[in-house]
C-alpha cells in the first residue's frame, strides 16, 4: 500500500510538472474586459484589405507593435495619439511563473494598421512629448477597435475603442513562429 501511495504521489508530481504554464489571455480593466467580450479574434488585416466594407461594423482585437507615435493636446487634460502598429499573431495566452516573457507574438503578421486614440493626461503638465513616450516604438499594443477602410498605402484604419500598452520586456517575438488560428506552430529555439 505504502508503494501505491509514493507511485500516486510521484505521478502527480510529474503530471504537475508536464501542466502547460499558459493560461488564457487576461484582461486588466473593466473596459478592456467589455471590448474583449465583444470583439472578434478572426478577422485579420488582409480580410479588411480585400473587402473593406464587409468589416466595416465589425469590432477587432489586434495585436501590433509600436512603429510610431504622433501626439498633440486634445480638449482640456487630454492627448490625441496617432499610432502606427504593425501587425503580428497572437495566440491569445500568457504565460504564467516561466519566468521570462508575459506573451509569445509571432514574428510575422499582417501589415500595418493605424488609429487615433485618446490618453487622459496623468500630471497637468504632461506634454505631447510624453504622451509619445508612454506609446513609443518597440511597445506592444492590444487594439480593440473597428475597421473604418484602407488607405493608399495599404495600410488598415481603425476606430479606437481600447487599447492596452504592454511593455517591451514582456513580450518576445523569437519563441514561436505561427499565423492566423489553426496553422501550424513552429518552435524556434
Amino acid at each position: 500500500m505504502k508503494s501505491l501511495s509514493v507511485l500516486l504521489s510521484l505521478g502527480a508530481i510529474l503530471v504537475a510538472g508536464c501542466a502547460d504554464p499558459n493560461v488564457p489571455y487576461r484582461m486588466k480593466t473593466e473596459p478592456e474586459q467589455i471590448e474583449w467580450s465583444r470583439d472578434s479574434l478572426d478577422v485579420y488585416p488582409d480580410d479588411v484589405r480585400q473587402d473593406p466594407t464587409q468589416f466595416d461594423h465589425t469590432a477587432v482585437a489586434w495585436a501590433g507593435i509600436i512603429r510610431t507615435s504622433d501626439a498633440h493636446e486634445f480638449g482640456d487634460g487630454f492627448m490625441r495619439i496617432n499610432t502606427t502598429f504593425e501587425h503580428h499573431y497572437f495566440d491569445w495566452e500568457q504565460n504564467d511563473g516561466t519566468g521570462g516573457p508575459e506573451y509569445d507574438l509571432s514574428p510575422h503578421g499582417e501589415g500595418l494598421f493605424r488609429t487615433d486614440w485618446i490618453v487622459k493626461k496623468t500630471y497637468p503638465d504632461a506634454e505631447a512629448v510624453d504622451a509619445e513616450k508612454f506609446a513609443a516604438p518597440g511597445q506592444l499594443a492590444i487594439v480593440y477597435g473597428v475597421p473604418t477602410g484602407v488607405d493608399t498605402n495599404g495600410v488598415v484604419q481603425l476606430h479606437y475603442r481600447y487599447l492596452r500598452i504592454i511593455d517591451h520586456d514582456k513580450f518576445s517575438t523569437y519563441e514561436f513562429d505561427y499565423g492566423r488560428f489553426g496553422q501550424p506552430f513552429v518552435y524556434l529555439r
